[in-house]
């Protein structure tokens, strides 16, 4: 249930704006060394970037919602901070919740493709804390 009120909020907040983003990511759960791929959909939404995705590693799928506000520019990339709540589908120990905190930065390749890096760290209930941990992951988001 909680997955699919997760999903619902992203496609909401996604349509409501101005403009969708749609991205693909790629990278490593430094927590269990594990490869973890996801795809996102974002917009913004009175200056914040607010972003619903779904990740996947070998012992978890994680549903997030993420909101991230541009703190600085290096020439046409932006540097972001962001925080946002997770749903930790595990394979083997029970489901739970996580806080998520981090950092972004993207990189337009032209008016509706853009590059983008992230780090974040992730703590949760005692029972998904085998997730815990850093994640860095570089994507490709596409701006309709």
């Amino acid at each position: 249930m909680i997955k699919k009120l997760v999903l619902v909020a992203a496609l909401i907040s996604a349509f409501m704006a101005q403009a969708v983003e749609i991205g693909v990511t790629d990278g490593n759960n430094f927590s269990k060394q594990e490869n973890v791929w996801g795809v996102t959909v974002g917009t913004q939404v009175k200056g914040f970037g607010v972003t619903g995705g779904f990740d996947r590693n070998a012992s978890a799928d994680t549903y997030s919602i993420i909101g991230a506000k541009d703190v600085t520019k290096f020439g046409p990339a932006s540097v972001a901070v962001k925080a946002g709540i997770a749903y930790v589908d595990t394979k083997v120990n029970p489901d739970g919740y996580a806080l998520i905190v981090g950092a972004g930065a993207n990189m337009p390749i032209d008016k509706k493709l853009s590059a983008t890096l992230d780090y974040t760290y992730q703590a949760g209930e005692n029972k998904v804390s085998s997730q815990d941990g850093n994640r860095l992951t570089a994507g490709l988001k596409y701006r309709f």
